[in-house]
């Protein structure tokens, strides 16, 4: 189940209950999301130039919280992340001086 189908599935019924509380902002990303990568966007028909063969291609919504469009960024983001770690146990303490 992705994200997608949560909003699709339940988010009706969300915004039924909590509609007068949910920013214009997350209704936004939640129709973003749902029309991404549908008909609903448009698409793009490629060709390939070797055996011709055409395709069509729906077009995304580029949302910046959409898993489907920012997904590959974000693991790339997280794994960037790890590769900078320490080899080896630690851990952070904040404190303040004075």
């Amino acid at each position: 189940m992705t994200v997608r189908d949560i909003f699709i599935e339940y988010g009706q019924s969300y915004l039924d209950t909590f509609g007068d509380r949910v920013p214009s902002h997350h209704r936004k990303v939640m129709r973003a999301i749902i029309h991404c990568r549908t008909p609903d966007l448009g698409s793009i028909v490629c060709q390939c130039e070797g055996c011709g063969k055409r395709y069509e291609i729906f077009r995304s919504c580029g949302n910046r919280h959409c898993p489907t469009c920012q997904g590959d960024k974000a693991h790339k983001w997280l794994q960037d992340r790890l590769d900078q770690l320490l080899p080896g146990n630690h851990f952070l303490i904040t404190f303040t001086v004075p």
